[in-house]
């Protein structure tokens, strides 16, 4: 049951029983500033409706919780680091204003609250309406901020086409024993055993050598296809691994009207023909599946796997702190360019729209300059040339050219291909021999 916090100050507050030298100390450090300064900016009312409104225990309230968080990432600690914090720190406890008494919280509370912003969307909601509030407090200018964007990836394995499809197979033949084992006795002997071991780890396709990747491709494929057919029309087509093998299958392969038969050397050979082939790995979207662990990440010729995070910041040579203003996560397969627009009627929304916007060759277009004119923001940056309507990048829309290679110019990490592998090997070129 949702209940706002009692503003009421207590007699118990450790500040009133701390020797005056410590609490002149207390008050001259940033737990004062959070306390009086950072805290009143967090509005409960926002999270309302996470919590029911007349039944159940009533919430711890959101403005500990809130500023728990807030405190766990500045400081870069673990949940349960931070509660250990909230616990034992008089530092915390002042800045949360809080008693000894009072400062506790379980760790499942921290999470449901995270589930429960997702799941309604409102951390981006918190994030505009406080930032606006620190925008207002500091008296920071917006009216000029650039925008840029940040390479992010999750905790995934960097698969190859042969580990995306066993790996994706593996996944959901797992979920099928678990959720329908029935169904799962349907699964030919054969077929299983070359995703998945009998105590349900991953078989590396029989533990396949690389250097017969290329064929048994041919072999998933197919495999792949006859899962999706078996299982069509069934209880387990609701399962989520079931959606992701057969957008596996769509991204990857093209079905085709002539049977495709086994090789005689291929492990699938007796198991029947079928009507699927393998898309040339050039004709493969940038936007396909990357990881049955990670749906929505996309590519990005340039940097691989993941996403793309848009950030943007004041930039005003009158302020004294910067302040990060915007903050969006988008698909890695598709450029920078599709971002500026979007995020200008995201300040538009906020009444903060800058008067000129910095950013870099990626977010320029003569249609996003004339858009950004058109709401009353100049923006500077080189232009690309290329127009907003571009859309999912794949590698067919164009020749492979150098600049689709990433290469660390340190060199610290490995040179990544367009095809998202790592390079085997890399090396510095001497530098050219100037004669005069």
């Amino acid at each position: 049951m949702y209940r706002p916090r009692d503003r009421q100050d207590t007699l118990f507050d450790m500040e009133f029983f701390l020797p005056p030298s410590k609490a002149q100390r207390l008050e001259a450090s940033w737990a004062e500033t959070f306390r009086h300064r950072a805290l009143p900016l967090i509005d409960e009312s926002q999270f309302a409706s996470m919590y029911c409104a007349d039944n159940g225990r009533p919430n711890r309230p959101v403005e500990t919780v809130f500023g728990v968080l807030l405190l766990k990432e500045m400081f870069n600690l673990t949940d349960v680091e931070a509660l250990e914090q909230l616990e034992f720190n008089l530092l915390w406890q002042h800045a949360l204003q809080l008693s000894p008494e009072e400062a506790h919280l379980c760790q499942k509370t921290l999470h449901n609250f995270r589930a429960g912003l997702m799941d309604q969307d409102l951390a981006r909601v918190a994030f505009a309406e406080t930032t606006d509030r620190i925008l207002s407090a500091l008296g920071t200018k917006v009216s000029r901020q650039r925008l840029d964007s940040t390479h992010v990836v999750s905790n995934i394995a960097w698969l190859s086409r042969l580990g995306l499809f066993c790996e994706t197979s593996r996944v959901f033949l797992s979920r099928l024993k678990g959720a329908h084992p029935r169904l799962y006795g349907r699964v030919p002997e054969g077929l299983r055993c070359r995703y998945v071991k009998e105590d349900g780890q991953a078989s590396g396709y029989q533990d396949a050598r690389s250097n017969e990747g290329r064929r048994r491709l041919s072999v998933c494929a197919r495999d792949v296809y006859r899962l999706c057919l078996l299982f069509q029309d069934t209880a387990a087509e609701t399962l989520e691994e079931y959606a992701l093998l057969t957008r596996l299958l769509e991204d990857q392969c093209d079905v085709v009207e002539e049977q495709q038969s086994p090789q005689q050397e291929d492990d699938d050979v007796g198991e029947g023909d079928v009507p699927v082939q393998l898309k040339p790995a050039k004709k493969v979207s940038s936007a396909s599946l990357q990881s049955p662990h990670d749906p929505d990440a996309t590519y990005s010729g340039h940097k691989g796997k993941g996403y793309e995070v848009q950030v943007a910041e004041t930039c005003h040579e009158d302020n004294v702190v910067e302040v990060i203003t915007h903050v969006e996560v988008t698909d890695s397969c598709v450029r920078d360019t599709q971002a500026t627009v979007p995020t200008l009627e995201a300040w538009a929304a906020r009444d903060v729209p800058p008067e000129e916007l910095v950013a870099d060759t990626g977010y320029g277009s003569g249609d996003n300059a004339v858009e950004a004119q058109r709401m009353g923001t100049e923006l500077v940056s080189p232009v690309s040339g290329r127009g907003e309507t571009v859309q999912a990048e794949t590698s067919v829309d164009r020749a492979i050219r150098p600049d689709d290679f990433y290469v660390d110019p340190r060199p610290e990490e490995p040179a990544v291909c367009p095809a998202g592998h790592f390079s085997i090997a890399q090396a510095q070129s001497p530098a050219p021999v100037r004669w005069r």
